[in-house]
Formats: structure tokens, C-alpha cells, sequence
């Protein structure tokens, strides 16, 4: 677990200094848990290609855009940007 966090943190770091901004448009929106926290599936292009991500209790509806932050070598590794900047 803690292995994971470690990698988290490093990949957070990462997203917040390439600082590679694009929008993504939701694609799902569901509720997780009992308490109501929601979880967002969304798409982006880039360079002709699509790429898939997720996040956690953000306020956008399907078909609104998101903020993502991804990295220029792997864009499949993404975040919301208001999951890296609000930490």
C-alpha cells in the first residue's frame, strides 16, 4: 500500500511539471460508496488518438468538459487537473 501511495505522489509531481493541459469530455458519471462520492469516466484526443481516464468527486455532468493533466511520454497516465492542483 504504501509502495502505491509513493508512486502516486511521484506521478502527481510529474503531472504538475510537465503541466500538459487538455480537455476531456465526460463520459459517465456514477456513484461509488455509501456516502455519495461520485466517479467520472472521461475521453480526450491527442495527436489522433484517444485516451481514457477517471476522477473522483468532481462536479461535471456527462457531455461537460473536464481540465486533464497527462504526461507527454504515456498520456494514458492522466488526472484531473483539479485532483493535482486542490492536494
Amino acid at each position: 500500500m504504501a509502495y502505491q501511495s509513493v508512486q502516486q505522489t511521484l506521478l502527481n509531481k510529474r503531472l504538475r511539471s510537465e503541466n500538459n493541459k487538455i480537455r476531456a469530455v465526460v463520459t459517465n458519471r456514477y456513484k461509488v460508496g455509501a456516502k455519495g462520492a461520485t466517479e467520472l469516466n472521461y475521453t480526450f484526443k491527442l495527436n489522433g488518438k484517444f485516451y481514457k481516464g477517471h476522477a473522483y468527486n468532481e462536479s461535471a455532468n456527462v457531455g461537460d468538459s473536464l481540465d486533464i493533466l497527462y504526461l507527454s511520454d504515456n498520456p494514458n497516465l492522466n488526472k484531473s487537473y483539479k485532483c493535482i492542483h486542490e492536494k
